[in-house]
């Protein structure tokens, strides 16, 4: 290792070229830093300016991208989160060998945050707990500031993550961490999330698990075969598996959507050779529920407290000196509270219709906390980051990223983020 780094080194002293300089920085970023610290001064181009093409650090060994994502995904699947969202990995750089050994955590990615991962950097990657890119980007110009964000991370070769709902949903995410401020009885899901009972589907649509049953002594079967893999590559998906039953048949079997079961018959019926002695299993998938992981959460206090002292507890919890409430119809801040329904962000459509003493949440429309008062529900409003941002803290204070990663990447709180509205 510190022969060839040797070798380059010097090979690199004798270019001029800026390509030539930078590329092997791009194309082995697990050398990069040893290369920097051995280049002579003489080199035209600084140092500062050359780290950003690396996407290690000193300090840690790091990870392929495709193992963070790996291991971001086992903790809290992106299947947990909202059908509307825009989770997983949102900007990823070229080249297959990306290594993160330092993460920016963030709960926005604003032109603030990127700025400090360029000046704080190299950093491998940005975890952005609200995905920047949620509607689509017409153009990647410096004409608005989300693109201005996105080119910023194309350029620097860092990558963007965005868990969002995902988080949010998973056993001992964000809203068990803000359920967390009380000390309770009980703590169930408002929504509880489903999983498929086979293993195989990983997006909603795949509802329908269908075996193509063939003898394995036709004649036909390879040419057959072929038609089908053809068949599924048009409808963008495969054959999820392929096996020889006791009883002397092959098992051809596709996980798919309603649309492409028909299409599947139809292709099967289009064989041009003699009939084969084929028959369909079809059956639909059903999901099953997922105890402790959900959106939103039902708490159960231990103790009944006073309403002061709910809000107290909250305040105390997310470091706020002030928080919104709206106290229900005919109560004071002398009443007794038992139950508390939570979602953290903008919880209004999560908490409708909910029975519960305290709806919290960041944020809620003006009609929405009207509708609950005069249910009898007390509504407590933190603004929407103010609701997160502290899960992000414990995170890191905790060593919960860090363990995951088992110690080889370094993640660093963003000291740039903050909630954009200030009681003043």
């Amino acid at each position: 290792m510190i022969v060839a780094v040797a070798a380059l080194t010097k090979a690199l002293t004798r270019t001029s070229s800026l390509a030539n300089l930078t590329a092997p920085l791009i194309r082995y970023p697990q050398i990069a830093s040893l290369l920097l610290r051995r280049l002579p001064s003489k080199m035209t181009m600084e140092f500062e300016i050359m780290k950003k093409f690396c996407s290690t650090d000193d300090g840690r060994e790091g990870l392929p991208i495709r193992e963070v994502v790996k291991k971001l995904e086992s903790w809290a699947p992106l299947h947990l989160a909202g059908s509307w969202d825009k989770v997983g990995l949102q900007v990823e750089p070229s080249g297959d060998s990306h290594i993160v050994s330092r993460i920016l955590l963030t709960n926005d990615l604003t032109e603030a945050v990127v700025g400090e991962a360029v000046e704080r950097g190299p950093f491998g990657m940005i975890l952005s707990y609200h995905p920047p890119i949620f509607r689509p980007l017409k153009s990647l110009t410096n004409r608005t500031w989300k693109e201005r964000v996105i080119t910023t991370c194309i350029e620097n070769r860092i990558a963007v993550y965005s868990p969002h709902t995902a988080w949010d949903a998973v056993a001992g995410g964000v809203n068990d961490w803000l359920a967390s401020a009380f000390v309770t009885e009980k703590v169930v899901p408002l929504v509880v999330s489903k999983t498929w009972t086979q293993p195989n589907p990983e997006e909603a649509k795949l509802t329908h698990h269908v075996d193509i049953v063939v003898p394995n002594t036709d004649e036909q079967l390879g040419s057959f075969i072929e038609l089908l893999t053809e068949c599924a590559e048009e409808m963008g998906t495969q054959i999820h598996d392929l096996r020889d039953a006791s009883d002397g048949t092959k098992v051809i079997t596709f996980v798919c959507d309603e649309e492409h079961v028909s299409r599947l018959v139809k292709c099967v019926n289009s064989w041009p050779m003699k009939p084969l002695h084929l028959q369909f299993r079809i059956n639909k998938l059903t999901q099953i529920p997922l105890p402790d992981f959900g959106e939103g959460r039902l708490c159960t206090l231990k103790e009944q407290l006073t309403l002061k002292e709910v809000v107290d507890a909250v305040k105390s919890h997310l470091h706020l000196h002030h928080v919104r409430l709206a106290v229900a119809k005919n109560h004071s801040l002398g009443s007794l509270v038992r139950s508390v329904a939570l979602c953290a962000g903008s919880g209004a459509s999560v908490l409708a219709g909910v029975d519960a003493d305290v709806l919290l949440t960041g944020e809620m429309g003006h009609h929405d906390i009207l509708e609950a008062v005069h249910r009898g529900s007390h509504v407590i409003l933190c603004d929407h980051s103010n609701t997160e941002r502290g899960f992000l803290h414990h995170l890191v204070e905790d060593k919960v990223l860090d363990n995951l990663f088992d110690g080889l990447i370094e993640v660093v709180m963003s000291t740039h983020d903050k909630e954009p509205l200030h009681v003043l």
